[in-house]
Parts: C-alpha cells; sequence; structure tokens
C-alpha cells in the first residue's frame, strides 16, 4: 500500500460530540486533518482520558489500512461529572428487574428473568406466601456490603461480573426476595434480627446459599465460634454476620419443623410470648435446639471449614474498606433521591489492578471453602486468604510468588487491552503463547486486525483457577467501537487459557463463557 495512491481517507475522532466519519481531502500529501477546538476545548466521552482517532485509508489497488493514535493535550476536557443512572426495565410476571445499559445485567438480562422469577417462587413456597403486590429488582454493577439490601417490595442485589463474594444471583434474590415477602408478617422491629434474619436464611435453605443448615449449626454450636441463643436475642446486629445469621436460621427452622408456620408467624407478631405460641419459654425451646444440634456429627475438617468461612468474610469487609470503600456504601431505597457520590459510587465497581487481584484471589479463596469437604482444597483456601489478609495489612508490601502469578496474569489482560485500543499487532503478539499455540496467536492477530478500531476495549478479569503453570482466566469483555454504526455490542464473556513458559505468562486459547447468572455457584 505504500507505493500505490490513497483514493480514500477518512478520519474518525472519539469525541463526546460526534464520531461520524470524517472525509479528508486528498489535495495534499502527507494526508492531513486539521480540528477545530472550541474556545471551552474538546470534550471527551465518559470515562475517557485521551483522544483516540482513526485513520481509514484505502489505496487504489483496493488494500485498505486502519491506524489508530491517541494523543492527550491542555485542550481536550474530560467528563467528570456524576453519572447519570438511566435504568431499563424488563419484566416477569409481577416481578420488575431494572438494570443500566453496558452492565453484566444488561448482557445476561434474559437470563436473569428466568432466575429471578424461579428464586422468588423458592422462597414463596418455603414461606407458603404468594407474592401479594409488584417486587421491583434493582441490579446494581458493584458489590455493596455483603450483595443484597430490602426495602419493602424493592429490593437492590450486587451483579458484578467478579462476584467475589461468592454468592449467587439467585440465593441473593431467594435471600432478599424472603424478606419482602414476610415484611408484613408482624412487627419486624420487635422480632430483632435473630427471627427477621432467620426466616429469610430458613427460606434460602442456607445464609446466601443452599446449604445443610442444622449441620452448619451444629459445626458453629460444638465449636469456639458458637453465639449464645440470648445474645442473638438481645444483641443480633453486633454478632459475626455469618454465624448469627446461619444461627438464626437453623432454630427458625426447628421452631418451624415442630410447630408449623402458623405459629412462628404468630411469634413474628408477638416476639415475647414464647410460652404462650409453644407451651415452653424461649430457654427452654432453644435448649431442646441446641440438643438436637449437639446431637449431630461434625469433624475437624467440618469446624475447619467454618473458621475459615468466617475469617473470609471477616476479611472480605476489610478488603472493601481499605480497597473499595465505595462497596461500604448501600444503595437508598428511591433511586431518583441518590445523591451525586453514591450514583458514583453504584454505577460501576473500583477495577484498578490491586482490585482485580485480590477480588480474584478472594473468590478462588470462597470457593475452595464452599464447593469441597476436602483437607487439601481447605488449605488452598487458607494460602489465598493469608495472602489477601498481608496486603490488606500492609497494602505497600511486595507480592509473594502466588500474588506475582495472579498479577501478572491480570497484566497480561491490560497489555492485551492497549494493544487492542491501540492496533499494536506486534503488542498483541507478546501476550500470546505462539512458541506453545502458534496457530491460535496467529488467528487472534488475524481475527484482531479485522474487527473495527475501538474507542473503548476492556477485558474485566471475572474469574481464575491457578494450576502449577496452567491457569484458566474468565474475562468479561467490554467494547465500544469509534464508529457506533459499526455493530451494537453488548459485551460477553471469554475464558482464556494461558501457559506459563520461561516464567512469563501468555495467552495460549480461549472459548466462551455461559452467562455469569449461570455460572455462580
Amino acid at each position: 500500500m505504500a507505493d500505490a495512491p490513497l483514493v480514500r481517507a477518512q478520519l474518525l475522532v472519539g469525541t463526546a460530540e460526534t464520531r461520524a466519519p470524517l472525509d479528508v481531502p486528498l489535495g495534499t500529501q502527507p494526508v492531513r486533518y486539521t480540528l477545530q477546538v472550541p474556545a471551552d476545548g474538546l470534550r471527551l466521552p465518559r470515562d475517557v482520558s485521551t483522544l483516540r482517532y482513526v485513520w481509514l485509508l484505502k489505496s487504489s489497488y483496493g488494500d485498505t489500512l486502519t491506524l489508530a493514535q491517541s494523543m492527550s493535550s491542555p485542550q481536550l476536557v474530560r467528563d467528570d461529572s456524576p453519572p447519570t443512572l438511566d435504568w431499563r426495565e424488563t419484566r416477569t410476571g409481577d416481578i420488575s428487574v431494572r438494570y443500566l445499559d453496558s452492565t453484566p445485567a444488561a448482557r445476561d438480562v434474559n437470563a436473569i428473568k428466568q432466575i429471578a422469577d424461579d428464586a422468588i417462587t423458592r422462597s414463596s413456597l418455603a414461606l407458603d406466601t404468594p407474592l401479594s403486590k409488584p417486587l421491583t429488582i434493582y441490579l446494581v454493577p458493584r458489590i455493596f456490603w455483603q450483595g443484597g439490601a430490602d426495602f419493602d417490595k424493592t429490593i437492590f442485589i450486587s451483579y458484578a461480573d467478579r462476584e467475589y463474594t461468592g454468592v449467587s444471583l439467585a440465593d441473593y434474590i431467594s435471600h432478599e426476595g424472603a424478606h419482602a415477602l414476610t415484611n408484613d408478617w408482624g412487627n419486624l422491629g420487635a422480632a430483632g434480627g435473630m427471627l427477621a434474619e432467620g426466616i429469610a436464611v430458613y427460606a434460602t435453605g442456607g445464609h446466601y446459599q443452599p446449604d445443610l443448615l442444622d449441620q452448619s449449626a451444629a459445626r458453629l454450636v460444638q465449636s469456639p465460634l458458637f453465639i449464645p441463643p440470648t445474645i442473638l436475642r438481645r444483641d443480633f446486629a453486633n454478632q459475626q454476620h455469618e454465624i448469627a445469621y446461619t444461627e438464626s436460621g437453623s432454630l427458625v427452622r426447628f421452631l418451624i419443623d415442630q410447630f408449623g408456620l402458623d405459629k412462628f408467624r404468630a411469634l413474628m407478631r408477638r416476639p415475647n410470648d414464647w410460652q404462650g405460641i409453644f407451651g415452653k419459654d424461649f430457654d427452654a425451646l432453644t435448649q431442646d435446639w441446641l440438643s438436637n444440634l449437639r446431637a449431630l456429627n461434625a469433624s475437624n475438617d467440618d469446624v475447619r471449614r467454618w473458621q475459615l468461612k468466617v475469617r473470609f468474610y471477616n476479611l472480605l469487609r476489610q478488603y472493601e474498606e481499605r480497597f473499595d470503600a465505595d462497596a461500604r456504601r448501600l444503595p437508598g431505597p428511591d433511586v431518583a433521591k441518590w445523591d451525586a457520590v453514591l450514583r458514583r459510587a453504584m454505577h460501576a465497581p473500583s477495577d484498578n489492578e490491586d482490585n482485580r487481584v485480590l477480588e480474584l484471589m478472594l473468590l478462588t479463596a470462597i470457593e475452595s471453602i464452599e464447593n469441597t469437604r476436602s483437607a487439601a482444597q481447605l488449605h488452598v483456601a487458607e494460602t489465598y486468604l493469608a495472602d489477601v489478609e498481608r496486603k490488606v495489612q500492609a497494602p505497600n508490601t511486595s507480592d509473594d510468588a502466588l500474588m506475582a502469578d495472579v498479577r501478572a496474569i491480570v497484566r497480561i489482560g491490560e497489555a492485551q487491552d492497549e494493544a487492542l485500543l491501540n492496533r499494536d499487532w506486534e503488542a498483541l503478539r507478546k501476550t500470546l503463547d505462539d512458541t506453545g499455540a502458534p496457530e491460535f496467536a496467529a488467528q487472534s492477530i488475524t481475527r484482531a486486525q479485522a474487527q473495527p478500531a475501538w474507542l473503548r476495549f476492556t477485558q474485566t478479569p471475572a474469574h481464575l483457577v491457578l494450576n502449577g503453570e496452567r491457569a484458566w482466566l474468565t474475562i468479561a469483555r467490554w467494547a465500544e467501537p469509534l464508529d457506533p454504526s459499526a455493530f451494537d455490542y453488548a459485551g460477553d464473556r471469554w475464558v482464556l487459557v494461558l501457559n506459563k513458559r520461561d516464567g512469563q505468562w501468555r495467552i495460549s486459547g480461549r472459548y466462551p463463557d455461559e452467562p455469569a447468572a449461570l455460572t455462580a455457584r
């Protein structure tokens, strides 16, 4: 193409005003275009810090060339204003699901509708209580607190690609939906957290996930972690979250199994009348419950698993306080009244390199704790927890070998994002394993060359499996072409296969992944 005259030159410029292709006159060589900058500067799109532009060239031979470039200038004006949150809505029966464009929920909305319907049905059947009026579910694209909040018939659920709490969408909705179903059962303020949260845990079948609820409570009762029921009744809110919720759910299950749901509903209305409702006072009933739990077997590994689970969730909250302060904010019940600070906090997760590395490691830890009962997997959890604890307690400390591998894998994705944005094929090649997988490397570059120029391109790491010198990194891919008419792209998920050769991680393959809603445990 270097020797052939140009027959067409177009310029795409990534400004906030317009990104339609500009036809550039060919009368001068080299081809140039002068961009007129308004007196108040050239505005960039939201969350973009440099001006990206691309030349689209065609020669008389019919060859085409796309050249991507970027620049910084004092004349460029970033859009740092608080985001406007335009909630979209889809419905399934009496359930309204609301979400934001260009988020995981928007991408997975068809799967989410069925999951939401099934989760509410699950709680409704467990509680023998139909949904009496419409329920609104807001799907927030970041983790906040534990990941769910209920305000009568409006609930908020975290739905992020990197769901480092380890809780599935279905279990979030089942738990918070149980609160919505029981909000009119009685005086919830007088009933207290032990009963109000216990019934939600009962309906879900465990705290935020189905579990062998009584067996979990038995492990707690037979360990130093146990919280006596008198303390739960008196001071629920100040106890360790996971222990308090699980014990309360088990106690509620005992009461319903022994006396029926109607009598438990009477207790919610008259929370101090245990004797009148059940024929026994609180102390006698809780002793009966504890006697049942003490009769169940709890192995050393079972107790160790629970110790690690408590350690994980305590660490998760410490991580949020140190590395993701916005995760400690709760959404208010009326989204129209959210102030600028809350809108900014809720519109996207924190996503710098430390967030990515530590959240991937937290996710590996909780999966190792919850998805197995083997001592080996519990050791994996303990190793990952210790690494994250060390970083949370001393953020400036250097990475050990495990965290260094996770960080190197995250950086490969970041390097590939930058290469694709800049259409730098040599930089892209350096992210690929062209020694172990030359055909995949060649196909990846050819495929990238055929894609349009990007205004944004991000592969957000969502999940990591690391096994020696092999790794499988699930990424959520988000991209926006410079030319908005190129195609409508809603995001997708892929699993990248990586090999470590001569101390360097490289990508050797990829395959598509299912929606996040379907892959969470």
